[in-house]
């Protein structure tokens, strides 16, 4: 169907309606994520309100980083999913730590769910956070993970994931606050975030124009810190799950 569409388009010389400045924006940031910080203060204004326009997906949180996480194409991605001992030895083998993300059940949805939804789903939920939306991991810690619910998945982060630092975020804000004060400025007012406030929205999105898609919110992987996940491809994750995880347990 598909392709007879575009054959009889192209024989009648018909053609598909212009892009509007804003969508012109955005398929730039789809196609590089950086090009945020080439763009003008008026023109990254422009992409964010383009993208603010846009349905949120079912299943999707209503806020904006999940909306520019599924307009760069980053929710799409999809995690590395490894058999327990495939998965030990990819683990091992680049010495990377385990890390525990835990859901509970929540509105009638299970936290097993959420798991599967991480792991095979069409699209990765944008979680909120004081360090920025995305997706919580405590490093290296079962037991610190299980305090968020009893649904357990455990993972790592592979040589896709590219690490920055909450620091190292903080001055990237005020350069980017002095570089794009209205888009900042629309960013840090936006009604559509969570309890993490101006952080939870800029971080990912600055993050991500810097070429970044994990957070050390804790600037570092030491036992119990938290990491903050905006690309599962950064991840790979064992296919054994744990549905009675709780503090004080031990490391799996």
């Amino acid at each position: 169907m598909g392709g007879r569409g575009s054959n009889m388009r192209a024989s009648h010389g018909m053609r598909t309606a212009a892009q509007t400045p804003g969508q012109a924006l955005v398929a730039r940031l789809r196609a590089d994520p950086t090009a945020l910080l080439q763009m003008t203060d008026s023109e990254a204004l422009t992409a964010f309100q383009e993208i603010d326009a846009r349905p949120i997906g079912q299943g999707e949180n209503d806020t904006f980083v999940q909306r520019y996480m599924d307009a760069i194409g980053w929710s799409e991605a999809m995690p590395t999913i490894l058999r327990p001992s495939a998965f030990m030895q990819a683990r091992q083998a680049i010495g990377a730590g385990n890390m525990y993300h835990a859901d509970k059940d929540y509105q009638g949805t299970s936290g097993a769910a959420f798991n599967r939804q991480y792991m095979t789903g069409n699209r990765g939920y944008s979680s909120n956070g004081i360090y920025g939306a995305g997706t919580y991991w405590a490093s290296q810690s079962a037991s610190s993970s299980a305090g968020y619910g009893s649904h357990q998945i455990k993972g790592f982060l592979n040589q896709n994931a590219r690490k920055v630092t909450n620091t190292q975020l903080r001055k990237m804000e005020q350069r980017f606050r002095k570089s794009h004060p209205q888009a900042a400025a629309y960013l840090s007012n936006h009604r559509k975030v969570g309890y993490g406030g101006s952080t939870e929205i800029l971080h990912p999105i600055i993050a991500a124009a810097n070429g970044y898609n994990v957070i050390l919110a804790h600037n570092s992987t030491r036992s119990g810190s938290y990491i903050v996940t905006l690309n599962r491809a950064a991840t790979t994750v064992c296919s054994q799950t744990n549905d009675n995880a709780r503090p004080g347990m031990r490391n799996w």
